[in-house]
């Protein structure tokens, strides 16, 4: 699991915490998504003196404003590619997906905007 111990340097007192079912209210997705995001590193967790889970309030809304998540078509159009080819991407590891419950597959509009300008498409 990734997500980050009790820290040595706490945030700073004007930081605003946000208990895993705010964050999951601001992002649109449900705690276990927000749990998800935090082990993979796309959000910073901190944990209480018994463990609890707290998540910066300014990481938070900045990632709900990068956009909706983004469908395996949608990914296919900017790249250039099948939407088949995404989904083997992801299978192989070259691209990060969030899968839903239904097993849909979606896409972090920032990590294919980071492949788009690694590949010189973008511009």
């Amino acid at each position: 699991m990734n997500a980050q111990p009790l820290n040595p340097e706490p945030p700073s007192p004007a930081a605003v915490l946000l208990w895993p079912c705010e964050a999951a209210e601001i992002l649109g997705v449900s705690q276990e998504t927000v749990r998800r995001w935090a082990d993979r590193g796309w959000l910073t967790c901190l944990r209480t003196p018994t463990r609890r889970r707290r998540y910066l309030e300014h990481e938070v809304r900045a990632l709900a404003s990068e956009g909706p998540w983004m469908y395996p078509r949608e990914v296919a159009a900017l790249l250039r590619v099948k939407p088949y080819t995404v989904t083997r991407w992801a299978a192989a590891g070259k691209l990060t997906c969030d899968v839903m419950p239904s097993g849909h597959r979606r896409y972090l509009k920032a990590d294919i905007m980071a492949v788009l300008n690694e590949t010189g498409k973008g511009s």
